[in-house]
């Protein structure tokens, strides 16, 4: 075992043996574990008072970073339904329930959309998500929550799954979902209300990592560049020559702004800036923050930094 796959399974049995195997569940609650921040948002919109629900990578935790602590194994123990992202997002969720023996039903939400990949050969192109199987060496973009539109169809997911396991609630999660999925078709209209203002020739979109993908295809951006050449934050920094090739392409483009990571502080997006003389705007790319505890509030900064940004 690798030194973080030994301290998984250790973290998680001191979790799991503080647990009283003969305790019951404090109600009679559908209790749910979702994997991140922004996908335990959407479970509690949609399951609101009827669920239990404890969140692993929490608000201002990298999800692409996360280390299971105990008090997951105690959470997934006892839970009936754990939601994760899937597309290798976050793949420890899955081994961390593994470890600690959950019988709960596993989903990852993601399986539900079409999912933007590269293949070997470099082009890009989409499947859905339960059929990545067939795409052998492809890479996956994991980071769909930045479009509205996979959201609400990553939330009926979530819905759908709610109902399966809670029948008798099966009316109040629909209900909590229309109501939601209402929300969400306002914000995309105001997403592109808001984006009037910016020309298109100035929607380009230069940051640290790649999350960006499915954003930029919904509102019409160009990705002009990424400092890490990866769909994940865990990547090796970029060699000296290919940070000055970057800056070069950025230059080019004109681009007016780099997006770094929020909370920050971002050395990476920071001196690419600081070259170029350009501005660096940090947005929450792979979660929420202190200052956007919501989906909604997380979109809404993102896109009145980036409006702002490249005006």
């Amino acid at each position: 075992m690798k030194p973080s796959q030994v301290i998984l399974a250790l973290l998680l049995f001191l979790g799991l043996s503080s647990c009283d195997s003969r305790s019951k569940p404090a109600s009679d609650k559908l209790t749910v574990v979702a994997s991140f921040s922004i996908l335990g948002d959407w479970v509690q919109e949609i399951g609101g008072s009827k669920i239990e629900l404890a969140v692993m990578a929490k608000t201002g935790m990298d999800p692409h970073t996360y280390e299971a602590v105990p008090s997951d194994a105690r959470a997934l123990a006892r839970a009936k339904v754990v939601f994760s992202m899937g597309l290798g997002f976050d793949d420890w969720c899955s081994k961390a329930a593994s470890v600690a023996s959950t019988r709960a039903r596993q989903v990852a939400v993601g399986e539900s959309i079409e999912a933007r990949i590269i293949e070997k050969n470099g082009e890009e192109a989409s499947c859905h998500g339960c059929c990545l199987h067939k795409h052998e060496g492809a890479l996956v973009d994991p980071h769909a929550f930045h479009s509205v539109a996979k959201a609400r169809k990553m939330c009926a997911r979530i819905c759908e799954v709610l109902c399966a396991e809670d029948k008798a609630n099966a009316a109040y999660y629909q209900a909590r979902l229309a109501a939601y999925d209402a929300k969400l078709t306002a914000l995309d209209a105001w997403a592109k209300k808001e984006l009037e203002t910016l020309p298109k020739e100035r929607r380009l979109i230069a940051s640290t990592h790649d999350t960006f993908g499915y954003f930029a295809a919904d509102y019409e951006f160009r990705r002009v560049g990424v400092i890490l050449k990866s769909f994940s934050t865990e990547a090796p920094d970029p060699a000296a020559a290919d940070l000055k090739a970057l800056c070069q392409k950025l230059r080019d483009a004109k681009v007016p702004a780099i997006f770094g990571e929020a909370p920050g502080p971002d050395k990476l997006a920071a001196t690419v800036a600081h070259e170029l003389g350009i501005k660096q705007e940090l947005l929450f790319c792979d979660g929420l923050g202190l200052t956007a505890t919501t989906y909604e509030a997380m979109f809404r900064s993102n896109l009145n930094a980036m409006i702002q940004a490249l005006k």
